[in-house]
């Protein structure tokens, strides 16, 4: 994509500019003198100024990982600049006056420092949350490889790495719900797009989706090996496991339905599956508080 279409944005105008407000504090007499210093580096370098302001409105942006590029090299000449992306707006900030009147940025140059900050944003924002989603989604390709090398999972029970998953997933879903469900999502493509930004924000998304797939299988798989297991034991140690195995096939039944109410895809057959164990289960499982040797009675 091109740069963004011209436009015509409106630079901050002197005569609305209201009067500093006095210096009552030490701190406020620090804050000014701060500003002034700031104001002097500027002025300054006034030509990288302009240089980054049209770097930033004309850089020819051709896709997520260069998208990634043009904002780290522009974040750190701002930052040098004292003109970070995240602090005030560019064609308020560039309003800086002269000793005897006047302004040393005039009204188009403030006006195109308003749009390069604006588009500068916007690119944070592209960038930024492409590496949220794609991190997160390595996060729980990573817990689950690990958990099944045994590097995770030689350590962890059963129900602690079916509640490991749970967290991951609910960390995921979050993670899903601010960037791509927020209600200002549309809007915000539609910035990108009006401003030459690439993205790739719901392919990124889908990653999750596929993320929170193997986490439910992973889950699943571990509540049947816990189902196997109890299966296997002799009649009498059967019927103190089924508490526990009753815990894991419960939690991994909670997480499978999270992420069938969430429409993500789980495999449909897993679900009845657990359901139908756990109604094998659950009339064996020893109840709470019941002692094992209540639970015994004459079978010594």
């Amino acid at each position: 994509p091109g740069p963004p279409p011209p436009t015509t944005p409106v630079a901050p105008s002197p005569a609305r500019r209201t009067s500093a407000a006095p210096v009552t504090s030490a701190a406020d007499a620090m804050k000014l003198a701060l500003r002034r210093r700031a104001n002097v580096k500027i002025v300054e370098r006034r030509s990288e100024v302009r240089a980054l302001i049209e770097h930033l409105c004309e850089a020819r942006v051709r896709d997520p990982e260069h998208a990634a590029e043009v904002l780290r090299a522009a974040e750190a000449t701002a930052d040098s600049l004292g003109l970070p992306l995240t602090g005030d707006e560019w064609g308020e900030r560039l309003l800086i006056p002269k000793k005897g009147g006047g302004v040393h940025f005039e009204s188009a140059e403030r006006a195109r420092a308003s749009l390069a900050f604006r588009r500068g944003n916007v690119l944070h924002s592209a960038v930024t949350w492409r590496a949220q989603l794609i991190e997160r989604s390595a996060q729980c390709s990573s817990l689950v490889g690990s958990f099944r090398s045994g590097a995770g999972g030689g350590a962890h029970s059963k129900m602690q790495m079916i509640g490991r998953c749970a967290e991951m997933f609910a960390s995921l879903r979050k993670l899903k719900r601010e960037i791509v469900e927020d209600e200002g999502h549309g809007a915000a493509l539609a910035q990108m797009s009006a401003l030459g930004v690439p993205q790739q924000l719901e392919r990124d998304a889908r990653g999750l989706d596929s993320a929170a797939e193997l986490l439910c299988a992973f889950a699943a798989e571990q509540a049947l090996l816990e189902l196997r297991g109890w299966r296997s034991e002799p009649a009498l140690t059967r019927r103190f496991r089924a508490s526990q195995t009753l815990v894991v096939l419960t939690a991994a039944v909670e997480l499978l339905r999270g992420a069938h109410k969430a429409s993500c895809a789980v495999d449909p057959a897993r679900l009845p599956e657990l359901q139908d164990a756990i109604a094998e289960v659950e009339p064996l499982a020893v109840p709470a508080g019941l002692d094992a040797a209540d639970e015994l009675g004459d079978a010594v």
